[in-house]
C-alpha cells in the first residue's frame, strides 16, 4: 500500500518558501499538529484502544484460575490460586502513549512502545487486526483528504498573511 500526496501550487509554495523560510516552517508545523491532533488522535484501535476482547479479563475457558491475562494500561494481571491479585504492571501504555513532536517542516507522532511495529506498523502480527488494532499507514490512507484540507488552510493563510505584509 502506498501513501501519495501531491501539493497543488507548489511553484507558489516554493516562492513563500524561499522568502519567508521561517514563515514557512511555522505554518507547516501548526498545520501538522493540528492534522495529528484532529485526525489522528482518539482513532480506535490507534491512540485509543480497540473494544476490550476476551483477552483483557479473567475467562474459565481460557485456563484454569490463576490463568494471566492482559489488563489494559497495567500489564499482565493473574486472579486466582495463587494470590488473590497480582500484575507485573509492565504496560507500555501504547494507546496512551502517543507523542507529538515538532520538526523542521511538520510534526512527528510517536510511540515509544517497543511492541507498537506489531500493534499498528506495517509489521503487524495476524492476531493484532482481529482484536480491532489497525495500521497506521490505513489510518493515514483514510485521513488524507482532511489532512490535505488542514494543510491547504495553513498554507492559504501564510498566503494571505504574506500578501499584507
Amino acid at each position: 500500500m502506498e501513501v501519495k500526496i501531491t501539493i497543488e501550487n507548489l511553484d507558489k509554495l516554493l516562492k513563500y518558501l524561499r522568502e519567508f523560510p521561517a514563515e514557512f516552517k511555522k505554518a507547516s508545523r501548526d498545520a501538522a499538529l493540528e492534522a495529528i491532533d484532529k485526525e489522528l488522535m482518539g482513532v480506535e484501535g490507534f491512540t485509543a484502544y480497540p473494544p476490550k476482547t476476551a483477552a483483557n479479563a479473567p475467562h474459565p475457558e481460557l485456563g484454569p484460575p490463576g490463568t494471566p491475562y492482559y489488563k489494559r494500561g497495567y500489564g499482565m494481571e493473574r486472579a486466582g490460586r495463587i494470590k488473590p491479585r497480582y500484575n507485573d504492571l509492565k504496560s507500555q501504555k501504547y494507546g496512551t502513549g502517543w507523542k507529538s513532536k515538532r520538526q523542521e517542516y511538520g510534526a512527528m507522532l510517536g510511540n515509544k512502545a517497543t511492541y507498537g511495529k506489531y500493534l499498528g506498523g506495517d509489521e503487524q502480527v495476524s492476531w493484532a487486526a482481529r482484536y480491532g488494532w489497525r495500521k497506521v499507514r490505513d489510518i493515514a490512507h483514510e485521513k488524507l483528504p482532511r489532512i490535505g484540507e488542514i494543510f491547504g488552510k495553513w498554507y492559504r493563510k501564510l498566503v494571505a498573511d504574506l500578501k499584507n505584509k
